[in-house]
């Protein structure tokens, strides 16, 4: 009986420990963005803005962050500068985006060091 009591003891133990440690899987992710996915954007697109639920790493002479906004039909990449605010990165561009359809490829490094990773479509029209 002494055994089994202590079995017990110690399995509730580790399971109390096991319910307080955070989970590994929880790294930043993508919140939303402007434009969203699949948006038909009819107005001048000046900037893409994509919103994290965790903050964004800087470093002070360069970025480990990257936004791509790719035209589909030509598959050329619209340059842009890039900034990092908190949980916020965004690519604004030196002139509005022509009309089409446009890829999103982003990935961006969390505080925590971990790379996140996506990509997302949407349209001007």
């Amino acid at each position: 009986m002494k055994a089994r009591g202590m079995l017990r003891f110690t399995l509730s133990i580790l399971f109390a420990v096991q319910l307080s440690i955070n989970p590994a899987s929880a790294h930043s992710k993508l919140v939303n963005s402007i434009p969203s996915s699949n948006q038909v954007v009819n107005s001048h697109i000046h900037s893409v803005t994509l919103n994290f639920n965790e903050k964004i790493l800087v470093l002070e002479n360069e970025t480990p962050n990257k936004i791509q906004v790719i035209q589909i039909s030509s598959g050329k990449s619209t340059l842009g500068k890039l900034t990092v605010a908190k949980s916020q990165a965004k690519l604004r561009f030196s002139n509005s985006l022509d009309k089409g359809k446009y890829k999103v490829k982003y990935r961006v490094v969390s505080e925590d060091g971990h790379p996140v990773q996506g990509s997302y479509f949407f349209t001007v029209k």
